[in-house]
C-alpha cells in the first residue's frame, strides 16, 4: 500500500501513472454521464405515461358517472309523464301510487311527495327507509322554480354517490305532487370500474369528511393522502395534479393524482374530488430491471476504458522506458543498440536516432537514407492499405474485438470436446464390463443372484450408464458447436493473414463439395456446371471457406427436398462462381442485411451470424465482389466474383 501511495505523489509519479491519472476521470465520467441520462430519460418517460394515463382514467370515469346520471335524470322524467301516476295522484289513490312506483326498475328508490313538499308515500312501504316527511324549504323553492333539480350527495355510509332527482308531478298548469327518486352508484358500480379501468379510485368531499370508491380508506389513511398525496391548496381551487404522488396503500405502492371532480351536468365545477390510484407493481419491476441494467452497463464501460487505458499507456510509456533505460547505460559508459519496437508514435524514430548516434557519420548516413527509403514504402503500403480499411472498417474492427476471445476460449473448448469424447468411448466400455457382469451372474446361486441384483437395482446401474451416455453426448455437442463458433471467430479476425498464389478455382468447389457431402446426402441435388478456368491468384484456403459458408447456408435453407446449382465462367479478366439453391429465401426487409457481423434468421443455437460477413471480407481482401438476390419461398443466389491476377500482387 505504501508503494503504491507513493507512486502516486507528485514528485515520484511515472509515466504510466499519470497518463492513467489523466485518463481515468475522462473514461469514468461520459460512464457515469451516460448511465444517468438514461435513469433520468425512463424516469421521466414514466411519469410522463402515468400521467397520461391518470387523465384518461379521470375523463372515462367522468363521463361514466354522467352517463349514468343522465339516464337516471331522463327515466325521471318518463315516470313523470306516466298518466296511470296523474290519476292517482289525482285521486289520492295511496294503493295505485305504491304499486306503480314499485314496477320502476331495481335499484331506485321513490317517493312521493304533496305540492306543499309533505311525504305522502314511497316504493314498498314495509321496507325501512328513514327519511324525513317533508322537503326543506329550499328544496321545495327550487323544484317549483326549476319544476326538476337533481343533485349528487355521499351516501351517509360512505358505500357511493347518491343521485337524488326531485320532478314536479303536472298537467298543464295543474301540479299534482312532486316525484323523488334517489340512484345509488355504490360498490358494484365502483368494482364494475375497477375491473375494466384497472386502477382504484376514490371519490372525497371538498373537506375530505366524506368518501366513496373501489378502496375505501381508514382515518389515518386519509389524512396521510390528504397530506402527502393531494396537497390541496388552502384556497381549494385545485387545478388537478401535474406529477404523480406516492403512497403506500396497504402493502401496495400507488401512484396518486388528484382532479376536480364536477357536479351533474357540471353545473358545478368543483363539486368534490376524483383520486387516481395507479398500481407501480409492474413500474417498479421494470424500474428495477432497467436500473439493473444500466449499472452493469456502466461496468461494463467502465471496465472496457480501464483496459483502453492501461494498453494506451502501455503503448506509449513502454518504448519512452526503453530509451531512458539506454541512456542510463550510456551515462555509465556503455553503450548498446535499442532493439527496434513497431510503434505508430514518434518514439520510434528517437530510438533510431539514438542507435544512429552511437555509430560513425557515413553509417548513420547510409542508415539514415534506408530508413527514409523504408518510410516512403511503408508509406505507400499505408495508403493501399487504408484504401481497403475504409471498405470494410466494420469487418475489422469487430475482427479486433473478437480475436481476443476466441483465442482465450479456444483452449478449454478444445480440452472439453478432445475429454468428452474420452468420456465416451470409457462409457462404452463400462457398458461392456456391466455387460460382462450380467454374464458372469447368471452363473451365481438363487441368492447371491438376488443380493446383486438388488444391489443394482439400488443404484440403479442401467439409467447412470443410459444417462450418463447422454450427458457425454450433449456435452460434446455443446463443445462442438462451441469449437464452431470459436473457429468462426478466429477465421472472421484473421482475414489479412494467408498468401497468395495460382490455384484452380474448380477443384477448390469440388473439394467442398465432398466436405459437405453428408449434409446433402440423397435429398439434396447438386448441379455442377463448371466451365475451364484459368488458374486465379488467390488463397483457395481463404475461397474454400467461403463456398463452405454458401452451400452450408444453401443445404440449410432446403427444408426437405431441393437443388443446388453451381455454375463458374469467365468474362475478359474476371472470374464468376454462382451458387443457387431452392431454399426457404430470404425477406425484402433482411436481404440488406445478410453480410452483417452476427445477423442471423436461424433458430438459436443453429447459426452463429459469421458466415457471410467472413466471406464478404474475404472477398474483399481478394479484391472480388459478392452479391445476392432472394425471392422468399423460391431461393436464393449469391453471385462471386474475382480478379484473374490481383491488382497489386500478393503473391507468394
Amino acid at each position: 500500500m505504501k508503494t503504491i501511495l507513493k507512486k502516486l505523489s507528485p514528485g515520484v509519479r511515472s509515466l504510466k501513472t499519470q497518463l492513467a491519472i489523466y485518463f481515468i476521470p475522462v473514461a469514468l465520467i461520459p460512464a457515469i454521464g451516460v448511465s444517468y441520462y438514461a435513469t433520468r430519460a425512463f424516469e421521466e418517460t414514466s411519469q410522463e405515461t402515468l400521467s397520461r394515463r391518470a387523465q384518461s382514467e379521470r375523463d372515462v370515469i367522468v363521463s361514466e358517472i354522467e352517463s349514468k346520471e343522465k339516464i337516471f335524470f331522463d327515466e325521471a322524467r318518463l315516470h313523470t309523464k306516466t298518466q296511470k301516476l296523474l290519476t292517482a295522484l289525482s285521486h289520492k289513490d295511496v294503493s295505485q301510487a305504491v304499486q306503480i312506483v314499485n314496477n320502476y326498475p331495481p335499484g331506485i328508490r321513490a317517493r312521493l311527495f304533496t305540492q306543499e313538499g309533505v311525504f305522502w308515500t314511497k316504493r314498498d312501504r314495509n321496507v325501512s327507509d328513514p327519511q324525513i316527511p317533508y322537503i326543506s324549504k329550499e328544496g321545495l323553492r327550487r323544484v317549483r322554480a326549476f319544476n326538476e333539480t337533481i343533485e349528487r350527495y355521499f351516501s351517509s355510509d360512505d358505500k357511493g354517490l347518491v343521485t337524488v332527482i326531485r320532478m314536479l308531478i303536472r298537467d298543464k298548469d295543474r301540479v299534482y305532487g312532486i316525484l323523488e327518486e334517489e340512484n345509488m352508484f355504490g360498490v358494484k358500480e365502483f368494482a364494475e370500474l375497477k375491473r375494466k379501468r384497472g386502477c382504484e379510485l376514490l371519490f372525497l368531499s371538498r373537506d375530505f369528511g366524506s368518501m366513496a370508491g373501489s378502496y375505501m380508506l381508514s382515518k389515518d389513511e386519509i389524512n396521510r393522502v390528504s397530506q402527502r398525496a393531494f396537497q390541496v391548496p388552502a384556497s381549494g381551487l385545485w387545478e388537478g395534479s401535474k406529477e404523480a404522488t406516492y403512497v403506500h396503500l396497504g402493502e401496495e405502492r400507488y401512484a396518486t393524482f388528484l382532479y376536480d371532480m364536477p357536479g351533474v351536468f357540471g353545473r358545478i365545477k368543483r363539486w368534490g374530488y376524483l383520486g387516481v390510484f395507479i398500481s407501480m407493481n409492474s413500474v417498479d419491476t421494470t424500474s428495477a430491471r432497467v436500473q439493473k441494467n444500466l449499472i452493469y452497463v456502466t461496468l461494463i464501460l467502465i471496465l472496457a476504458f480501464a483496459v483502453w487505458i492501461f494498453i494506451f499507456a502501455n503503448r506509449i510509456v513502454e518504448p519512452v522506458e526503453r530509451l531512458v533505460l539506454a541512456m542510463k547505460r550510456i551515462k555509465n559508459g556503455r553503450v548498446e543498440e535499442i532493439p527496434a519496437l513497431e510503434s505508430p508514435y514518434e518514439i520510434q524514430y528517437l530510438i533510431h536516432a539514438f542507435n544512429d548516434m552511437g555509430r560513425n557519420v557515413i553509417s548513420n548516413k547510409k542508415a539514415l537514407e534506408l530508413k527514409v527509403e523504408e518510410l516512403r514504402k511503408a508509406n505507400q503500403e499505408i495508403k493501399t492499405t487504408q484504401t481497403q480499411l475504409v471498405h470494410s472498417a466494420k469487418m475489422i474492427s469487430l475482427g479486433q474485438i473478437v480475436a481476443g476471445v476466441a483465442h482465450e476460449l479456444n483452449n478449454p473448448i478444445g480440452s472439453i470436446h478432445s475429454n468428452m469424447q474420452s468420456l465416451e468411448s470409457y462409457v462404452v466400455k463400462i457398458r461392456k464390463l456391466v455387460e460382462e457382469y450380467h454374464g458372469l451372474t447368471a452363473n451365481l446361486n438363487t441368492v447371491e443372484k438376488a443380493r446383486w441384483d438388488n444391489l443394482e437395482k439400488e443404484l440403479d446401474i442401467e439409467f447412470i450408464l443410459t444417462d450418463l451416455g447422454d450427458l457425454t453426448k450433449s456435452c460434446v455437442d455443446g463443445a462442438r458447436r462451441t469449437r464452431d463458433i470459436v473457429s468462426g471467430l478466429r477465421t472472421f479476425s484473421r482475414l489479412d493473414t494467408g498468401l497468395f498464389k495460382l490455384d484452380n478455382i474448380n477443384e477448390g468447389l469440388l473439394t467442398t463439395l465432398k466436405l459437405l457431402e453428408p449434409q446433402f446426402k440423397t435429398r439434396i441435388t447438386v448441379h455442377k456446371i463448371l466451365a475451364t478456368l484459368p488458374d486465379v491468384e488467390c488463397n483457395l484456403q481463404q475461397l474454400n471457406q467461403v463456398f463452405v459458408n454458401l452451400l452450408s447456408n444453401a443445404a440449410q435453407s432446403i427444408a426437405i427436398k431441393g437443388e443446388v446449382w453451381i455454375r463458374t465462367r469467365r468474362l475478359n479478366q474476371t472470374v464468376f462462381i454462382e451458387i443457387e439453391d431452392t431454399g426457404s429465401g430470404i425477406s425484402k426487409e433482411n436481404l440488406g442485411k445478410v453480410f452483417d457481423p452476427f445477423f442471423t434468421t436461424k433458430k438459436v443455437g443453429e447459426g452463429t451470424g459469421l458466415g457471410l460477413s467472413i466471406a464478404y471480407g474475404l472477398m474483399e481482401k481478394h479484391q472480388g465482389n459478392i452479391t445476392v438476390t432472394s425471392e422468399l419461398g423460391k431461393g436464393t443466389k449469391f453471385i462471386l466474383s474475382l480478379p484473374v491476377r490481383q491488382l497489386i500482387s500478393k503473391a507468394s
